[in-house]
């Protein structure tokens, strides 16, 4: 550790390396092995050189409990030379400077960039990437449960509910505030299982908003993607093209095998997933190992396969698979045989009664392109002014020809930025022009995270969307600023919006007043919407009790959805108010605290009014002893009561929850050693589990 005579003068490098023998009474002798490398120092002069090396037969991911990872599975080399640096192995590849083109991607390969002079006081610098993508974004949005913490389960794009999430790729969001990982903050996570589990610092309700964006072990095909920049810029204009290309390849599948029939389905499928399926009955010898089914005919319905243990007629093997609720025609039969079995129901009313059907979904390739040109500068003292344009190809299955028209799409962004300070203050106006055509596709999500909540609509078919808005901050230094915008969102023929916010914070001497407002009306199809979101809070700090404040905070969203021409107040109208109002100890105190108490009312529609449907208290209580050079003692603890006031409006019951953590951490003997204890307590919920048994060789058990 810390020699330099193995790689040579200025070289540091340290590391492990270990063999081991597992060995057991119903196992063979297995050798285990790991060897782990980190290298630093100059390599032939003024090269620089990080390294990062590691072999090991254990392929495990870190857990995600903490906010810091220790990734098991990074191996690199890196090498750089004045300006200039080449990557190759495992690294993040993020970009975030951009409006359209932004993302976050774990690969495999190799990056390569230089920063360099061009003429006079302009530089450029160009990045050029080419990897092996080891996952697929994905992004899942959960409806919390009252009084359960979790685990959520996670799953892919293509209803995938067994999924490997790649570690430190997740972003966990709450009513749209990003949250922290860690046992100590917000949530942890399983990746090897994909599930994720809030803490007792975040509770949980029916009016949790849980959104999750992550990338997942996606083995469908084997999939690349290349990244190229180039950027050329001096100290007053910047010019930027960018190039980012990700897709499957249709020749290398890996996890489902293609022949020519299955090939020739993709082929004719086009865009369209769900004809994207084939039968999954297959004629066996009847076995007792596996459930198999016989063949019926079921007038006037058809073929059907019913369970059965008839060695003269079960000779089909079935796979079944999910297509959603009162999809399909088969469901979950009760059965004491050994696995699952599925059982046929017929339509009522010609409305399909189960959620499964046997057939195997087919995962089409599918590829993307996104390139994007930038420029922003000064136009003048204090006038900015920024541009984007970009484009995209997205096809949905590069096996198919069919489709394929619809392809492109192409975004626009203008934004002009004037400021204006004087003394102490400062006026900044700003405005602001989107325009998405239907048919764009970016890399990842650009806008915020609650988009279409925030302008009162849910999904919206594909169309052109042009985002207009005029912003204006005024701000005066130790006193707070103010924030007005007034926004204009159009979704093809069919939505027109406006939405105006106003927030800010101000400080009137030992007060400090919070506000953050908004009020969005649209007009969708032959629906009114009116959303108004107000939020005002005001904290008093005591000096004279070292800093003690005492808080109140109101919060309210009102959202009244009416059916024209009549004024038919729909079932998704709603009304929600809460009242806060917490004690807060100093940030010198050697003891930090805090208490609060908020009270919950909301409202459903009954007969074309809104109605109190339940209403909720929670009382939460933190806590820390600060100041301690070697030791960390901190709790929280949160109850929740939910009554309900009318059960013609909700499905939900009476409930009482508590929550609680403590922690308590020693580092002893100057860092020698570390000691921790946590208790927590919560309520939450257990994976269901169905054992199948099969029956094994001898000395290895029975079944």
């Amino acid at each position: 550790n810390g020699q330099t005579n193995l790689f040579g003068a200025g070289m540091n490098y340290n590391g492990s390396f270990s063999r081991g023998l597992s060995f057991g009474n119903n196992q063979d002798v297995i050798v285990n092995s790991s060897f782990n490398l980190q290298l630093n120092g100059k390599l032939a002069g003024d090269i620089d050189v990080t390294a990062n090396l590691t072999d090991s037969n254990i392929p495990i991911q870190p857990d995600g409990n903490t906010q810091q990872l220790q990734e098991f599975d990074k191996v690199f080399i890196q090498l750089k030379k004045k300006s200039g640096s080449l990557t190759v192995g495992d690294f993040d590849m993020r970009k975030s400077d951009e409006h359209f083109m932004q993302f976050n991607r774990k690969v495999q390969g190799g990056i390569f960039s230089n920063t360099y002079k061009i003429k006079g006081d302009w530089n450029g610098t160009t990045i050029f990437n080419a990897s092996v993508a080891k996952g697929q974004y994905a992004r899942n949005v959960l409806n919390g449960e009252e009084g359960n913490q979790g685990p959520y389960r996670l799953t892919g794009n293509n209803g995938e509910t067994f999924i490997i999430v790649l570690s430190g790729t997740e972003k966990v969001y709450i009513d749209g505030v990003a949250l922290k990982r860690g046992d100590d903050a917000d949530y942890v996570i399983d990746y090897n299982s994909g599930q994720i589990t809030f803490t007792a610092h975040q509770l949980i309700t029916k009016d949790s908003r849980i959104t999750v964006e992550f990338e997942y072990s996606n083995q469908d095909y084997f999939r690349s993607t290349t990244f190229f920049s180039q950027k050329i810029s001096n100290p007053k204009w910047n010019f930027q093209f960018d190039a980012y290309t990700e897709g499957d390849n249709k020749h290398q599948p890996i996890r489902q095998q293609l022949d020519s029939l299955k090939e020739s389905i993709l082929i004719q499928a086009g865009d369209s997933s769900s004809l994207a399926v084939y039968a999954a009955a297959d004629s066996v010898a009847f076995t007792t190992s596996r459930g198999l089914y016989m063949k019926k005919d079921s007038i006037p319905y058809g073929i059907i396969y019913v369970y059965s243990t008839d060695a003269n007629v079960a000779h089909w093997a079935l796979s079944f698979s999910y297509v959603g609720e009162n999809k399909g025609h088969y469901i979950i039969a009760n059965s004491v045989a050994n696995g699952r079995v599925y059982a046929w129901v017929a339509p009522v009313n010609g409305v399909l009664q189960g959620q499964y059907e046997p057939l195997v979904q087919l995962v089409a390739p599918q590829k993307l392109n996104q390139y994007s040109f930038q420029l922003n500068g000064n136009i003048a003292k204090s006038l900015q002014v920024n541009m984007e344009t970009s484009l995209s190809q997205f096809d949905e299955n590069s096996f198919s020809l069919k489709d394929d028209d619809n392809n492109d799409g192409i975004a626009h962004f203008v934004s002009v930025i004037k400021s204006i300070t004087k003394n102490n203050s400062t006026l900044s106006i700003q405005l602001n022009d989107e325009f998405s055509s239907a048919r764009f596709h970016p890399v990842e999500r650009y806008r915020s995270i609650e988009f279409n909540r925030n302008w009162n609509v849910g999904l919206l078919d594909a169309a052109n969307e042009n985002l207009a808005s005029g912003v204006l901050d005024f701000s005066i230094k130790q006193k707070g600023q103010i924030h007005y915008s007034i926004n204009q969102f159009v979704h093809g023929k069919s939505l027109n919006g406006w939405q105006h916010s106003l927030n800010g914070n101000w400080i009137f001497g030992s007060v400090l007043i919070t506000s953050n407002n908004a009020f969005t009306q649209t007009l969708l199809d032959s629906t009114t919407g009116n959303f108004l979101r107000p939020q005002i809070g005001i904290r008093k700090y005591f000096k004279q009790l070292k800093g003690i404040s005492l808080g109140a905070k109101y919060t309210s969203e009102k959202n009244i959805q009416k059916k024209l021409p009549n004024d038919l107040l729909l079932n998704s109208s709603f009304k929600w108010q809460e009242f806060e109002t917490s004690f807060q100890s100093g940030d010198t105190s050697v003891v930090g605290w805090l208490v609060s108490f908020s009270q919950r009312e909301d409202q459903l529609p009954l007969n074309n009014h809104l109605v109190i449907s339940t209403q909720s208290q929670t009382i939460q209580a933190n806590g820390e002893l600060r100041k301690l050079k070697s030791q960390q003692l901190n709790f929280t603890a949160t109850y929740r009561k939910l009554t309900v006031a009318d059960t013609s409006l909700t499905v939900l019951k009476p409930d009482e929850n508590f929550l609680g953590t403590i922690t308590y951490q020693l580092n002893g003997a100057k860092g020698f050693f570390n000691s921790g204890f946590t208790y927590s307590t919560g309520s939450g919920q257990e994976l269901k589990r169905e054992y199948t048994y099969v029956q094994v060789a001898a000395g290895q058990g029975n079944y």
